[in-house]
């Protein structure tokens, strides 16, 4: 039968055998069950219809899980998949979470130390239910992080996903009043909030014109109320001597203009 190729997926037959999505699923809602992880989140977003396409096939998922976390249920994929021998080419399918869920947690925790979200408080190393989508939400605040890797690869693959969407445009930053390393603040006004990279780095330019402008008009005060101060006390040097100087004869007759004295013609008659 097909379903041997299980057990012995070495034989030519079994080249185009693909396990019966119906156990592949059942086996993905226990392991999902007894131990939440990134494939469990992507298989979330496809059966909410959050997402679709290649990464959405159930055994792409399930190889996701079991390529990190061998357990019980993964038992006919490692005797399938993980043969050296093993022809089966749906084995070669690729999946979308390549890390295991304690780096995200650690990740995560770590994201969380930097920039607060109200899913922080819940998320520990001992248990962080969707933790990829933690980890997402916090990335799209801090993607030019290093611990945000991992997403970037992930959204290089499936961009048009929510996971890769939520950057949190229409909701309003925290305004943390610590240092922190987010970008979504404001910045003087409601609508000047830089929600990536690039409108954070324009943001900081702007500032630094701002600054510079706001001191050259400093100084241009700082002169034009120097020259004012000088050229009042110019003024009353030049009253003081004015005022001071004593008054004598020659000051004051040169002071005031001399009269013009006429006398009346000579009469010889006399």
């Amino acid at each position: 039968t097909d379903d041997s190729c299980i057990t012995d997926p070495s034989r030519q037959q079994c080249v185009n055998y693909t396990m019966p999505d119906s156990q592949v699923r059942i086996d993905t809602v226990l392991l999902c069950d007894s131990m939440y992880m990134g494939g469990c989140s992507v298989s979330s977003q496809c059966d909410n219809h959050q997402a679709s396409g290649y990464y959405c096939d159930p055994f792409s998922i399930y190889k996701g899980i079991c390529d990190l976390m061998a357990m019980d249920q993964c038992k006919s994929y490692i005797s399938m998949c993980q043969n050296k021998s093993s022809v089966v080419n749906e084995c070669k399918i690729d999946t979308l979470v390549t890390v295991p869920d304690n780096d995200l947690k650690h990740n995560v925790i770590d994201l969380c130390s930097y920039y607060y979200i109200s899913e922080c408080d819940g998320c520990s190393l001992e248990i962080c239910n969707g933790s990829l989508l933690i980890y997402s939400k916090l990335c799209s605040a801090l993607s030019y992080m290093t611990q945000c890797e991992v997403w970037r690869s992930i959204c290089q693959k499936v961009p048009d996903w929510d996971i890769c969407q939520l950057d949190e445009v229409d909701t309003p930053p925290q305004m943390l009043m610590y240092f922190h390393l987010g970008i979504r603040d404001y910045i003087l006004f409601h609508s000047w909030v830089p929600h990536n990279q690039l409108t954070y780095i324009i943001s900081l330019i702007g500032i630094f014109f701002m600054a510079f402008f706001h001191e050259a008009f400093k100084v241009l005060k700082s002169y034009f109320e120097a020259r004012l101060v000088l050229s009042q006390q110019h003024s009353k040097q030049k009253d003081k001597k004015l005022f001071s100087a004593p008054l004598t004869y020659n000051t004051i007759n040169s002071s005031m203009p001399s009269p013009e004295i006429t006398y009346p013609p000579f009469d010889c008659k006399y």
